[in-house]
This record gives structure tokens, sequence and C-alpha cells, in this order.
């Protein structure tokens, strides 16, 4: 089978500095975990980080989701609001994941390396809704080598070079650059979005993102 990772110090440290474990799946109910966009009365809907270039390239908007799949407003925002995005914005629309294990670092860990080794694979979409499937609807502990392996084989990876690349180190090193890059743009919960690199969300309502999104394409920057 494949190792269970003992977490390094530098992933334990930034969860800690990004919020600290919060309850596990197990002793949650689905909608408890706080949202990124938790309204604050005077809280912007977006704010651009001062000192982070902007990627924008005309006519198309990159969407990065930190996302925590133990996380259920994650899996409400994957499963509820991307796929109206994608059908109204199209191939305009740009997205990438970017996985956090907030949620509890000891078990959020291990979903978040099967995604990534699925992204090498070219099946990180149906990877991605698998494991929320599994999680969220099926209430499966993904921590498990036979379910998580069963997941990979629902998404239509290549079981033995998941199993070699789950017991290897360089998904270890693009999740810890994925906690990096989410201290470095003050993550204090999942999901949380950023737009063309520079552009935080602090409202994850469709109504907001679609707005957010229509003034960058609007701009044309």
């Amino acid at each position: 089978m494949f190792k269970r990772f003992s977490l390094t110090a530098l992933v334990l440290a930034l969860a800690a500095t990004l919020g600290g474990p919060a309850p596990s799946l197990a002793e949650q109910a689905p909608d408890t975990a706080a949202p990124a966009s938790a309204t604050e009365p005077d809280r912007p809907p977006y704010v651009e980080i001062s000192g982070r270039r902007s990627t924008h390239e005309k006519g198309k908007v990159k969407l990065t989701v930190f996302m925590d799949f133990l996380c259920s407003h994650c899996h409400h925002f994957d499963t509820v609001v991307l796929p109206v995005l994608e059908k109204e914005y199209g191939n305009k629309l740009v997205v990438e994941y970017v996985g956090v294990p907030l949620v509890d670092p000891q078990a959020s860990h291990i979903p978040v390396l099967a995604y990534y080794l699925a992204v090498e694979q070219g099946k990180g979409k149906a990877m991605r809704e698998a494991l929320f499937s599994t999680i969220w609807d099926l209430r499966m502990d993904v921590t498990r080598p036979d379910i998580l392996l069963g997941v990979a084989a629902k998404a239509g990876l290549d079981l033995e070079a998941f199993k070699s690349g789950f017991n290897g180190n360089r998904m270890q090193e693009r999740m810890e650059q994925g906690m990096r890059d989410a201290k470095a743009i003050n993550l204090r919960g999942t999901p949380t979005l950023l737009i063309d690199n520079h552009i935080k969300i602090n409202d994850n309502s469709l109504r907001n993102v679609e707005a957010v999104i229509g003034k960058v394409l609007g701009k044309g920057a």
C-alpha cells in the first residue's frame, strides 16, 4: 500500500499560523466549519493585496481556490458555485486548486496529496469530484488506504503510479508550497478565492464572485 505521511514541522507550524486545526470530519456536522467569507458589516467584498503582481491576461480570469477537502464550505463551492461560474464564463475562467490542510492537519493532508497526484496524471477534476463526493455524500473516511485507492480507481488513475507517488516527497513539497502561498495572502479560512494573483475575495457568494469576475473582465487590462 502506501505510507501515511508524518507531517513535517513546517506543515504543522503553517497550519497553526493559518488558524490551527478545527474539529475533524467525524466530529463536525456538514456546515459547521467557518467559511473564509464570514461577513463583517464593514468588510469590503474583495481586496487588492498590496505588493502582489497581477497575472491578468486580457479576456481571461485566473481563479485560485485555496481549499480543504474536509471543509464543508469548500464542498459547497465546488459543487454549487463553481459549476455556475464555469457555465457562465466558459474558457474565460481558468481555475486552479491549492490544497490547504486546515480542518484537521493530521487527516486533511491525505486527500490533498491524493489530489495533487491526480493532477499530475491529468485527472485532477475527476479526483476532486470523487474525493468531495466520497467524503461528504458517502461520508466515508478517505484516510483509509482501501477507500482512498477506491477513489483513485474511480477517478481513473494509474494506481501503481499513484501508490508510488504517494510514498515519495514531491507531493509533500508541493503541499508545503501551497501552505506558504496561503500564508502569503494571510489566509484565515477555506475556501479562500484569489483572482489573478492579487485580488482576494472576502465574500464567496455566487453574486459577489460573479461581480468581481465581471469587473475584472470588463477592465480588459
